[in-house]
C-alpha cells in the first residue's frame, strides 16, 4: 500500500544520510517523496524551535536582510518569514535546482520580498544582515568552511542550526569559539560568552536541545512501519551577532538571578536527580533530593533557558537548587 511504499523510500534517504554520500538524491523522485513526507515535516519543526527561541531572545530586531544558504526545500525559510514577515529582503538559495523548484511550489505564491534561486554559493559582493545555515555547514569542504569565515565583515548575525550528533554538535561548540573570536558574541543556546564548559571538561560530551513533538495520524500510521522512532526531535543550534545579547541578571526582592540554560535531560540516581545547566565555562548541574519536596517542581525542560539565584548553594559541581533559587521566566 501506500504508506509502505513511502516507508521504503524513507529508509532507504535514510541509508544515503548516513552513508554521507556526497551527491543529493532530490533530482530522483523517491527520494522526493520521503523528504517531503517526513524529512521536511521533523526540519521544519526544528527550525521553528530555533526561530521561537530567536524571537524571545530578540535576537532578529535591527536585522533587515537575511540569507538561507543550501535552503532545501525550505524548511529555515518558511520558519524565517513566519518570526519576522517584514523582512526587506529574504532570500532563499540552494545548489539544487530541484529542491529550489520544490520549495517554490511550497511557497507559491511568494512574498515580494522573498526571492528562491538556484545558485553554487553567496556571492561575495551581496550584503545580508544575518546569515542562516540549517544542516548544511556540515556538508561545507574544508576550503568553503574557510572562505565563508574569511568574508563575514558584511555579516550582523548567524543562524546555524546542525544535527545532534556528537562530532556535529562538538564541531558546532568549536566554531563557536572561533566566531567568538571574529567578533561575534554568543546569544543562544549560551548564556555567556567564556568557553563552552563542554568542550574545556570533556573530550565526548556535546551540546544539542530537545523538543516535545505531536504526530499527525498519517505520521504515526508512516513510523509504525520504521525501525527508526522520534518520539522527540533533536537539533543543535548557534545564535551569533556582532552586538551583545540584551539578557543580563535580573533582581527580585533583593535577590539576583542569572540567565542559564538548560542543557541535559533529567538524570535519576539513588535519592538525588541532576540535570546538566550551562551559564560560565564550569561544568555544572542543577541538584535537588526528590524526597525533600512534596512534588516533582523541578521539572525542567532539556533546552529551557531559566534564572538562577546567584546565592543557591553548590557544592563541587552540583548547584543545590530549593524552591526559590529558579525562575521559569521567559526573556
Amino acid at each position: 500500500d501506500a504508506i509502505s511504499r513511502i516507508k521504503e523510500t524513507i529508509i532507504r534517504l535514510s541509508d544515503h544520510f548516513i552513508g554521507q554520500k556526497a551527491k543529493s538524491p532530490l533530482s530522483e523522485r523517491w527520494a522526493q517523496i520521503a523528504y517531503l513526507s517526513y524529512y521536511f515535516p521533523m526540519n521544519f519543526l526544528r527550525a521553528q524551535a530555533v526561530c521561537q527561541e530567536a524571537v524571545r531572545l530578540g535576537f532578529f530586531e535591527g536585522l533587515h536582510t537575511a540569507v538561507d544558504i543550501g535552503s532545501g526545500m525550505g524548511s529555515l525559510t518558511l520558519n524565517l518569514l513566519d518570526a519576522k514577515p517584514e523582512w526587506k529582503k529574504l532570500q532563499s538559495i540552494d545548489v539544487s535546482k530541484d529542491a529550489v523548484d520544490i520549495q517554490r511550489q511550497l511557497m507559491s505564491p511568494a512574498p515580494p520580498n522573498v526571492k528562491i534561486i538556484k545558485q553554487d554559493q553567496l556571492l561575495k559582493e551581496e550584503k545580508f544582515d544575518l546569515a542562516c545555515l540549517s544542516y548544511s555547514w556540515n556538508e561545507f569542504s574544508e576550503v568553503e568552511k574557510t572562505d565563508f569565515l574569511n568574508h563575514l565583515e558584511n555579516l550582523q548575525a548567524l543562524m546555524i542550526i546542525e544535527p545532534s550528533t556528537q562530532l556535529h554538535a562538538r564541531n558546532l561548540m568549536s566554531l563557536r569559539a572561533e566566531l567568538i573570536k571574529r567578533g561575534f558574541y554568543a546569544w543562544g543556546p549560551c548564556t555567556h560568552q567564556a568557553q563552552c564548559p563542554l568542550l574545556i571538561h570533556s573530550k565526548t560530551d556535546w551540546c544539542h536541545d530537545r523538543i516535545a513533538i505531536e504526530k499527525t495520524q498519517w505520521q504515526k500510521a508512516i513510523e509504525k512501519q520504521l525501525p527508526f522512532k522520534n518520539e522527540t526531535l533533536t537539533f543543535s543550534y548557534l545564535l551569533m551577532r556582532r552586538t551583545k545579547p540584551n539578557f543580563d541578571l535580573k533582581e527580585v526582592e533583593g535577590m539576583k538571578y542569572q540567565p542559564t540554560r538548560v542543557i541535559g535531560d533529567e538524570l535519576i540516581e539513588k535519592g538525588k536527580n541532576r540535570q546538566a545547566v550551562c551559564r560560565s565555562d564550569e561544568r555544572e548541574f542543577f541538584a535537588w533530593f526528590p524526597q525533600r519536596v512534596k512534588h516533582n517542581i523541578f521539572n525542567y525542560i532539556h533546552g529551557e533557558l531559566v534564572f538562577l539565584n546567584n546565592a543557591t548553594q553548590k557544592k563541587s559541581n552540583e548547584l543545590r537548587i530549593n524552591e526559590k533559587d529558579v525562575i521559569k521566566q521567559k526573556i
